[in-house]
């Protein structure tokens, strides 16, 4: 967020300790969604500022930079990315059917 680090792991310190000081703060933790943990857990499974393992205090600073208005007049077309998913399932399902015959298979999915 317009900041340089001499490493990944400069850049990971500096945002874990940005972290930890919001995790003191008694208000961030009344965000809807907050997890149940210890200030340590959340910290081991978050990797700042990309991801964090509780309601991200970087997005406002993330969407400043990089995110654009919203134009309603504007063109706007996304085609859904289902591309990994697709290949997933699809060797999930080659994994269940391995050495069966594909046409007697029945999968079903709850």
């Amino acid at each position: 967020m317009g900041i340089k680090f001499p490493s990944d792991e400069a850049r990971r310190a500096y945002f874990l300790e940005k972290l930890a000081e919001r995790l003191r703060d008694p208000e961030f933790r009344k965000i809807e969604g907050f997890p149940i943990g210890e200030d340590d857990d959340i910290l081991a499974l978050s990797d700042p500022p990309n991801y964090t393992a509780c309601p991200n205090p970087f997005i406002e600073d993330f969407i400043k930079q990089y995110g654009m208005p919203y134009d309603p007049n504007g063109p706007y077309s996304r085609e859904p990315f289902a591309a990994d998913v697709k290949k997933l399932f699809e060797e999930y399902i080659d994994e269940l059917t391995k050495g069966k015959e594909p046409g007697k298979v029945r999968i079903v999915l709850e």
